[in-house]
């Protein structure tokens, strides 16, 4: 009952789903590149986060206290906003991962004067992750990428398009559900209620 609709479902969605090298170059940066370990809060408006982002600039000591008080997420406040986990370049969501990168390890590209480039305890500017959560994060230190690892190696480069894969097929998986969900007609005997087939159309 699970294992045939599972593999139904792989079947039909393997022709959807494509590797490109673009893919296979991000996977790579992902895994074995460099990541950071950071401090984060999080707020609910732009304006609370411009605020904290004032009085940071003013204090920049003062970050752990502030994400102990005012941070709104509730597995890092305790923690002076310490994420478990290092922030990887790609991750969702990618526009909080990007800004995290651009402005705590890259830099400006532009800018050749090495005093210039970001260091441990600078902080981002607000960050917006979804409608109601704006992010600051602080730079706590770097893990340096894994040396000599190449998409030029068979062996790295099979390994992760079977990673990329894996993870695209489930995505796809979850789209064609929801597209037959969307053509299909429900009936609930339990709940007495009839959904008819493509009813959004209608």
């Amino acid at each position: 009952d699970i294992i045939y609709p599972a593999l139904a479902m792989r079947k039909l969605c393997e022709g959807r789903v494509q590797v490109t090298e673009e893919d296979l170059k991000q996977a790579i940066e992902s895994q074995y590149g460099d990541k950071l370990r950071c401090r984060m809060i999080m707020v609910d408006t732009l304006p609370k986060a411009q605020d904290i982002w004032e009085a940071l600039r003013k204090n920049p000591a003062g970050f752990e206290k502030i994400a102990e008080s005012q941070s709104m997420d509730l597995a890092t406040r305790s923690l002076g906003g310490l994420l478990g986990e290092p922030i990887t370049r790609h991750a969702q969501p990618t526009n909080v991962s990007a800004a995290a990168f651009s402005q705590l390890l890259d830099g400006d590209p532009a800018d050749k004067d090495p005093s210039h480039k970001p260091k441990n305890g600078d902080f981002t500017g607000p960050i917006q992750a979804s409608e109601g959560a704006w992010l600051i994060l602080r730079r706590e230190g770097v893990i340096p990428a894994t040396p000599n690892i190449s998409l030029k190696d068979e062996a790295v480069r099979k390994k992760t398009h079977e990673l990329v894969y894996e993870a695209k097929l489930k995505e796809a998986m979850g789209v064609v559900f929801e597209e037959l969900v969307k053509k299909a007609s429900i009936e609930n005997h339990l709940a007495g209620s009839v959904k008819l087939a493509n009813e959004e159309n209608d």
